[in-house]
C-alpha cells in the first residue's frame, strides 16, 4: 500500500513537472531560448562548474558536523554520502534524497534513526534560513516598496525566531509537554524516537559555538551556490546586477522546495521567469532555469559510483 502511494506521488510529481514545462515552452520564444545556449560564454560556464567542488566540500563537512552528536565519521565518508544523497535527489521532491545519507549511516554504524531525522530537518532548516538571509539583505538594496521588504523580513523572522525558540527553550522538559506525549503516544518505539530527537537537540543546545559554526558553514554553502547562479547569468551574457540575483533566486529556490515536482524542476523555473520579468526576457530565464536543473543531473552523475559502493555494503 505504501509503495503504491509513493509511486502515485512520483507519477503526480512528474505529470505536474511536465505540465509546467509545457506551459513555459508554449509561452516563450523557443528559437531565442536555443540562441541563448548557442551564444553562451564558455569561460563563465567553466567557472560555474568549478564552483561545484567548494560547495560539495562544504556540504560534506557540514554533514560530518551534523552527525557528531552520535557518530564521528571521516570527512571522506561524509563527502561520499553527500554525493550519494545528491544522486537520490534527482528522483525525489524537495531534495528528500538527502535522507538516504542517514539510512546508510544507520545500516553501517547503527546511527539512530531519530538523529538521522533531526540531522535532515536541521539541514533543511539551515538551508531555508541561509537563503532567506541573502534574500532579506538583497531586498534592503533593491526593494522599490516597503511592503515587499516587510513580507520577506516577516517570513525570515518567523523561521528564525521559531528555530531559536526550539533551540533555547527546553520544551521536552516541561510537565505539559510530557503529559501530552504520554497521553497521546503509548508505543515504546515512538517514545524512544522522540527521546532521541530531544537528545539530539540537547547536544547542540549545550554547544552554542559549535552550532554557530555549523550555521556559518551553511551560509557559506549558499553563498557559493548563489555565486554559481550569478555566473550562469554571466554565461548567458546577462547584465542583471548581482544583488538582484542574490535577492530573487533564493525566493525561486524556496518555491522549488514545495514538494510537487521532482527536485523543484518546473516550479522553480516558472518562479524564475515571473520574478525576473522586470529585468530580462522569459527565454533567457528559462535557459538559466534549465542550467539550474542540469546541476541536479551533474551532481547525480558524480554520486552514481558511490551509490553502487554503498548499496553493495
Amino acid at each position: 500500500m505504501n509503495a503504491s502511494i509513493c509511486n502515485k506521488k512520483k507519477i503526480f510529481s512528474v505529470l505536474v513537472m511536465i505540465t509546467i514545462f509545457y506551459v513555459i515552452f508554449s509561452k516563450i520564444d523557443v528559437d531565442q531560448f536555443i540562441a541563448h545556449f548557442m551564444n553562451m560564454d564558455t569561460r563563465y560556464l567553466v567557472i560555474a562548474f568549478v564552483l561545484f567542488f567548494p560547495q560539495l566540500i562544504l556540504l560534506g563537512y557540514r554533514n560530518m558536523l551534523l552527525v557528531r552528536s552520535d557518530l564521528n565519521i571521516s570527512f571522506k565518508e561524509s563527502f561520499e554520502l553527500t554525493l550519494v544523497g545528491n544522486s537520490f535527489n534527482i528522483f525525489t521532491p524537495s531534495k528528500l534524497g538527502d535522507l538516504v545519507k542517514y539510512y546508510f549511516l544507520n545500516r553501517k554504524y547503527r546511527f539512530p534513526r531519530s538523529s538521522g531525522f533531526c540531522a535532515f530537518a536541521l539541514e533543511k532548516l539551515l538551508d531555508v534560513l541561509s537563503i532567506t538571509l541573502f534574500s532579506a539583505i538583497g531586498f534592503f538594496f533593491i526593494a522599490t516598496d516597503i511592503e515587499s521588504y516587510k513580507i520577506v523580513m516577516m517570513f525570515m523572522g518567523v523561521v528564525f525566531f521559531g528555530a531559536l525558540f526550539v533551540y533555547i527553550f527546553p520544551l521536552e522538559r516541561t510537565k505539559l509537554f510530557k503529559s501530552v506525549i504520554s497521553s497521546v503516544i503509548n508505543k515504546s518505539r515512538v517514545c524512544t524516537g522522540i527521546n532521541g530527537i530531544f537528545k539530539y537537540i540537547d547536544y547542540f543546545r549545550g554547544r552554542p559555538l559549535f552550532f554557530i559554526w555549523i550555521c556559518l558553514v551553511s551560509v557559506s554553502v549558499w553563498f557559493m551556490n548563489l555565486l554559481q547562479m550569478y555566473v550562469f547569468f554571466l554565461a548567458f551574457n546577462s547584465t542583471v546586477p548581482v544583488e538582484v540575483v542574490f535577492t530573487l533566486v533564493p525566493i525561486a529556490m524556496i518555491i522549488g522546495m514545495i514538494p510537487v515536482t521532482i527536485s523543484g524542476m518546473g516550479t522553480r523555473d516558472a518562479a524564475l521567469i515571473m520574478l525576473f520579468s522586470g529585468y530580462v526576457g522569459a527565454a533567457l530565464m528559462a535557459a538559466v532555469g534549465m542550467m539550474m536543473s542540469f546541476r541536479y543531473f551533474f551532481l547525480a552523475g558524480l554520486g552514481a559510483p558511490y551509490v553502487k559502493k554503498y548499496l553493495e555494503k
